[in-house]
């Protein structure tokens, strides 16, 4: 019976190690298919490229679309920092805040500030970790790559905007706000992080007792891209009123920087209707845009005053002692301005507090020249005078400033770095009154300059010109590095765009 029973459980085992092996085959055979089958669909389905742009763009432009659901800021989520959830403990929470932004060194010197810190499991643990993503970050080295884009204020009522008697400036120059949304949220998931031009290189004192421009060292995680983010003539132009955008920038009863919005009935809302606005609330949700807390710069010009506010003596003061009396002043001055503002001063005084506000969120300033005229061939005479307006006009109210955005994008000197010297007398009267930063515009995707006294920078205007021409030669690398030209452009947008 024994000999039997072994006999007959040696033959079961046989036929089990039988069926074993004929399904294993079966299994390598219908993966072998499967393999097959997979190959056949890449090769019929996978992505033309198109031939003059890099693969490596391509594949990252393909990996980066995104889907209606995900465009709404409201509806997506701050990354996971499984290492940096709130836990209730006060100091380790405000510690999170600095190292969402990359500012982990920042972190760990907050914690260490607090007194008994070492016998907190809470803190310790936090600074372990904030090493940890430290470690982990990779020293930024091409400081010639980095892009600089720039917006104007943002139509709201694509309505109003597109069938005013400016239609056509607002349709070349002018981003909207859903387009304005889309491009930040390209912009995110594509991994660019905000950064300020003082984080890229600023000016220090060498032992020599001399002043340099030095690089800075820039530390992200890896495949996180640095960029900066500009705005020019954030002044609300008389013109504009009634046109669909926002009015000015103020205060709300709890110190909040808002917009003023005048909506077509007449009532006003305060909210978020332009870029530092609705950039504030995409920080709030993604703080890790930001590298260290950098938001983008406010650029200023003076004639028709700041942030919504008529400050401007020569124009609003009734017998303004630098007031330049010509037939062309007087009419421009009778038809173009709202004059004499009886509340100059009192606009002035507000201006300072929301500027001062502004400054305290993280934002910079920067000059757009006094009067918006052409740097690069205008007389010497004049371009002093301009100068020397804003000056006097501007900067006591929004603060000094070392970053000059040139207004029409005119460089007041050539390419090469040898343009900026001695003999360009404008560059040294622009060296003179303190400015250090000098960017043009530039459709190019990166151009950075770094002398020992300056540093330059080419501008992207990300506006309707830039994206219907993208649209319009789909194989040029415009903006397709930064999203999707043709997912962004309005359907609102008369076409063709001017300047196209």
């Amino acid at each position: 019976m024994g000999k039997i029973r072994g006999y007959d459980g040696g033959r079961r085992r046989r036929k089990a190690r039988q069926r074993k092996i004929l399904l294993a085959f079966v299994s390598v055979l219908f993966a072998a298919v499967l393999a097959l089958l997979g190959v056949i669909l890449w090769k019929v389905l996978q992505p033309v490229t198109v031939p003059t742009v890099p693969q490596e763009l391509v594949d990252q432009y393909l990996s980066s679309q995104t889907t209606e659901a995900d465009i709404t800021w409201e509806m997506t989520e701050a990354p996971e920092y499984t290492q940096l959830v709130d836990t209730g403990h006060p100091t380790v929470d405000a510690a999170n805040k600095l190292a969402r932004m990359y500012d982990y060194d920042g972190a760990i010197a907050m914690i260490s500030s607090t007194e008994g810190y070492q016998n907190d499991e809470a803190c310790l643990a936090a600074i372990e970790a904030y090493e940890e993503l430290k470690s982990q970050c990779v020293k930024w080295e091409r400081y010639d790559q980095i892009t600089h884009v720039f917006f104007h204020t943002l139509i709201v009522d694509e309505e109003l905007a597109f069938t005013s008697e400016k239609r056509d400036d607002y349709n070349q120059v002018m981003t909207t706000v859903e387009e304005f949304n889309k491009i930040m949220q390209s912009m995110y998931e594509r991994d660019y992080v905000l950064i300020s031009l003082h984080k890229i290189a600023k000016m220090e004192v060498q032992p020599d007792g001399t002043e340099k421009m030095v690089r800075q060292e820039i530390w992200l995680p890896k495949g996180k891209k640095p960029f900066v983010l500009s705005v020019d003539d954030v002044c609300y132009y008389e013109y504009m009123n009634g046109h669909g955008f926002a009015t000015k920038l103020l205060l709300d009863e709890n110190g909040k920087v808002v917009n003023e919005y005048v909506n077509r009935d007449g009532s006003v809302s305060y909210g978020s209707y332009d870029v530092l606005t609705i950039l504030e609330d995409f920080l709030t949700v993604h703080p890790d845009f930001s590298y260290q807390g950098s938001k983008g710069i406010l650029a200023f010009t003076g004639y028709d005053g700041v942030l919504g506010y008529r400050t401007s003596d020569f124009w609003y003061t009734d017998g303004c002692p630098y007031y330049i009396s010509t037939p062309e002043n007087d009419y421009e001055k009778a038809n173009y301005h709202t004059s004499p503002n009886l509340n100059i001063e009192q606009d002035k005084q507000t201006a300072r507090a929301v500027a001062q506000a502004i400054r305290d969120l993280g934002w910079e300033m920067a000059s757009h020249s006094w009067g918006h005229p052409n740097l690069k061939t205008m007389s010497y005479e004049r371009f002093v005078w301009d100068t020397d307006m804003w000056e006097r006009e501007v900067e006591p109210i929004i603060g000094e400033t070392d970053i000059i955005l040139y207004p029409k994008g005119a460089d007041v000197g050539e390419w090469m770095a040898s343009e900026y010297g001695a003999q360009n007398a404008k560059y040294m009267k622009l060296k003179e009154v303190g400015f250090d930063y000098f960017c043009n515009v530039d459709g190019s995707q990166y151009w950075v300059q770094i002398g020992d006294q300056f540093f330059r920078q080419g501008r992207r205007n990300l506006d309707g010109q830039m994206i219907y021409k993208q649209i319009l030669n789909p194989d040029r690398m415009w903006v397709t590095d930064l999203f999707d030209a043709q997912s962004v452009f309005s359907e609102n947008r008369p076409t063709p765009v001017p300047g196209t």
